[in-house]
Order: C-alpha cells, then structure tokens, then sequence
C-alpha cells in the first residue's frame, strides 16, 4: 500500500450541494503545500512518510478540516483540505504545521521545528478540484518516488 498519497474514496468528494453548517452552506476547497526546513528529505524512507501521513489525518479530524487528498514526497508534503468558512486557510497551515510537528517530534525523541517557515495556499474552484486531485494523486510519479 503507497502511504505517501491518500484520496479519499470513501464517499464521493464533490457533490451537487454544498456543504452545510448549522448557519451556512459552503463549498471551499484548498491545496495547501509546506516544505521541510531547509528543504531535507526528511520523509524520503517509507515509514517516515507513512508517520506523518498519519498525524496530518488525524490532525485534520480533530480538528474538522475534510481532508481529500495528501501526499507526503520526501521533502513536502500537499494537502487538499475542505475548510468551514470560519477557518483561515492561514490559521489551518499554522495548525497542521505545527500541531504534527510535535507528534512527530515527540515519536522521535526530538525537538525544534521540522517545516520551513513558508507555505503555499491555492483556493480551488469546485469545477477544478478534481484536477487538483490528480495532480496531488500524481506526485510520487512527478518526483519519481517508487512507493514502499
């Protein structure tokens, strides 16, 4: 199983409706992608790369973010996330960032920071997410990772 790219299958990712709130309905999706400090290859071995899949899955459940799609390449990673209107896509980067930073640091008996200070936040129309999605789905081909 390639753990560096997940799209999600288990339900259709767009529908006809947008997505509702108790106060508003929404369709806002994001490709959000955040390098490793100095841009080391940090998540280059397959374990290291399915670690950190892991903790941004759970990172964005707990914290309500739909995740659609993530790909983990040995030096950054891309998320494809539906955010409620009242998240920042800034406020969601700081947390994903710094949140599985320090699990991931915390399984490793380590500390300091793992990502680069900037990132990359593209608004993605319903019409072009699916292309976006491929995109994410292609990356290990894109950086010729062979999945392990």
């Amino acid at each position: 199983m390639n753990h560096r790219v997940l799209i999600r299958e288990d339900k259709p990712l767009i529908s006809a409706a947008p997505s509702r709130s108790a106060t508003a309905a929404f369709v806002l999706y994001y490709h959000i992608t955040f390098r490793a400090k100095w841009s080391e290859r940090r998540f280059e071995a397959a374990d290291d790369a399915a670690s950190m899949a892991d903790i941004l899955v759970d990172v964005c459940r707990e914290r309500g973010y739909t995740l659609m799609a993530l790909a983990v390449m040995p030096d950054h990673v891309h998320v494809v996330v539906s955010l409620k209107p009242d998240v920042a896509p800034a406020a969601a980067v700081r947390f994903l960032k710094g949140v599985s930073a320090r699990v991931y640091n915390r399984a490793r008996g380590a500390s300091g920071s793992i990502w680069s200070d900037g990132y990359s936040v593209e608004a993605v129309g319903k019409k072009n997410v699916w292309q976006v999605l491929s995109y994410v789905a292609r990356q290990d081909a894109h950086h010729g990772v062979i999945a392990g």
